[in-house]
């Protein structure tokens, strides 16, 4: 009986893809977009306790090159140590690619964009170089800060982002901001991913996310915790809002969720947050006393309405988000 097929090794994948489309090649952004599909496949599929993946693979991918040089291995190599720290990727011998020293993609522009609930979050960097594109990464709209979606796009999409946006889309205007701040916040989030587990993100995240490092590397900077609600500044809330003890009561759990949930602050209550609060935090926090258990709905409701004309929402953005507490528990 002959023996079942071994499992082909990760880098012996990749140097097999190499050689089959060395040759569409043609750009820096071309290589890096395809080295980084590989790099993020070494990332997602990887166990909780492998380290570095991604210097994992490369490092197996240099060993290979190096035992049997070709101009794949060499163009492989080449797309790596644009993506990866150099001095963690050593070259190899082979003819290198006519964009191996290329230099990199400089930053030159960068924007934020909130939608009005501050539920979504998109950074938009430009970049000039070699091969010039836009990067956009879309931050999640609740939970731990982390990325949600990457897009390459075609050099000036900050003159088209009104255009890609739906006609009944709620304004999401895009605001200039200093290329290094815009350039941290991402590489904040994309380290927040990084701590992910399991790692169920979007595809996009995977295939892109080491490109988006080697964009941003140089400006990681230490985790900033956002800054939660003075006692003094959540009693003012309670005080304003409440009518009775179940209000009081009900208004710390709304703050708390948010202040736990809600990336762009407590007062900042979506659709999306809403839905959450309903199937997740109430049965999760369960044992609700029957004044609360009765009252939620409506001092949700209206918690939402008290929150959002705060930040100074017209009804049109409010009626919305009111609308998705169901009527009772």
């Amino acid at each position: 009986m002959s023996k079942p097929p071994g499992r082909v090794h990760p880098a012996t994948q990749v140097l097999r893809d190499a050689a089959r489309v060395v040759d569409n090649l043609d750009t820096t952004l071309d290589a890096e977009w395809w080295i980084s599909r590989w790099l993020g496949a070494a990332w997602a599929t990887s166990p909780q306790a492998k380290r570095d993946p991604e210097l994992a693979l490369a490092a197996d991918i240099v060993k290979r090159a190096r035992n049997t040089p070709s101009a794949a291995g060499a163009v492989t190599v080449a797309a790596l140590r644009r993506l990866l720290p150099p001095d963690t990727v050593p070259e190899v011998a082979g003819p290198p690619p006519s964009w191996a020293d290329a230099p990199g993609s400089t930053p030159t522009e960068a924007w934020r964009a909130v939608n009005v609930w501050g539920s979504e979050r998109a950074l938009l960097i430009e970049f000039d170089g070699p091969s010039p594109h836009s990067l956009i990464a879309f931050i999640a709209p609740m939970g731990p800060r982390v990325v949600h979606r990457l897009g390459v796009l075609k050099a000036g999409a900050a003159e088209q982002w009104d255009q890609t946006r739906p006609a009944d889309a709620p304004p999401m205007p895009l605001t200039d901001a200093p290329v290094d701040e815009v350039l941290a916040e991402l590489a904040d989030a994309l380290q927040a991913t990084d701590q992910l587990w399991p790692r169920q993100v979007d595809e996009s995240v995977g295939a892109l996310r080491m490109l988006a490092w080697s964009r941003c590397r140089g400006y990681a900077r230490e985790p900033v915790e956002p800054e939660p609600l003075s006692d003094e500044e959540s009693a003012r809330l309670i005080d304003e809002f409440a009518v009775d003890d179940t209000d009081r009561a009900l208004a710390r759990r709304f703050i708390e969720f948010g202040e736990i949930w809600l990336n762009a602050g407590p007062l900042c209550w979506s659709q999306e947050a809403v839905q959450f609060f309903v199937r997740a935090w109430i049965p999760a926090i369960g044992g609700l006393p029957a004044a609360e258990l009765a009252a939620w709905p409506g001092a949700l409701r209206r918690w939402i309405g008290f929150a959002l004309r705060s930040r100074g929402l017209a009804e049109e953005w409010i009626e919305p988000v009111v609308n998705e507490v169901p009527a009772d528990g």
